[in-house]
């Protein structure tokens, strides 16, 4: 997650930068809300930094599903996020979860590995 953050406090300053330019400071609290990701859901484009597996609930003891190979770009949306059971990968410790489809497969890959895509 920490990484998804730092992507999504960079989009927001960002956006913020580009209202404020224009002079719409109520415009720039809104949009630098939902760029944030704060209030509203959102997809993001996000890249593997690492294999990461899929899977059936979003525990690190549940059964894999599959694979996702590393550098490879999916669509998650904020709104399937969860907090799970705590794990370390990609060199952080997290709980959050994504809810994915992959080759078929429905299942949960940790929050940890993927940068987003802008």
């Amino acid at each position: 997650m920490k990484k998804k953050c730092t992507a999504l406090i960079v989009a927001a300053a960002a956006v913020m930068g580009t209202t404020l330019t224009s002079g719409v400071a109520a415009a720039s609290t809104a949009s630098t809300t939902q760029a944030a990701g704060l209030g509203t859901a959102a997809a993001w484009k996000v890249k593997a930094q690492a294999t990461v597996t899929v899977r059936a609930k979003p525990k690190t003891k549940s059964a894999a599903v599959g694979t996702i190979p590393k550098g490879t770009v999916i669509t998650i949306d904020d709104a399937d996020d969860v907090a799970g059971s705590r794990y370390t990968a990609c060199g952080i410790t997290d709980k959050v979860w994504h809810r994915v489809k992959w080759h078929g497969a429905k299942g949960w890959v940790v929050d940890a590995c993927w940068t987003a895509i802008f």
